[in-house]
């Protein structure tokens, strides 16, 4: 594949690229950073100048296989990357992560609820009165 950046790319086409990459990474101990997912998807592997957009699209076409029911899991730290779990207990440390991010978003909202904005906008004015007297 020539050098292309991944927005040049069609998403089909991204999205069954990184399915046959990610069926040779199968198992935690052949997991694949993002970096050389974008290698091998672009056939550039040299860091984008944009690197952060790059793996907002790498993540989002795993969301989408994942989506698919392809059970594709994450090994963090330095060894880290993206793998198909072979069985539950490879998906589980995945599934957990997911797990504790939802709670505490859940969590977030819970408090954001609670936020009794008249008290709050009341406080607000207060404290813009107490500056405009001393300015």
């Amino acid at each position: 594949m020539s050098r292309r950046r991944l927005r040049e790319i069609e998403r089909a086409q991204l999205l069954a690229d990184l399915g046959a990459l990610l069926r040779c990474h199968r198992g935690p101990d052949a997991a694949i950073k993002a970096i050389r997912i974008y290698c091998a998807l672009t056939g550039a592997c040299d860091v984008p100048a944009k690197r952060y957009d790059n793996t907002r699209i790498i993540r989002s076409l795993v969301t989408q296989l994942r989506r698919e029911a392809w059970p594709v899991a994450i090994l963090g730290g330095r060894a880290g990357g993206y793998f198909l779990a072979r069985d539950a207990a490879e998906l589980a440390p995945t599934i957990e992560v997911f797990h504790s991010r939802a709670l505490a978003s859940l969590t977030q909202e819970k408090h954001l609820r609670q936020i009794p904005f008249s008290d709050l906008l009341e406080q607000f004015e207060l404290e813009l009165t107490q500056e405009a007297h001393r300015g």
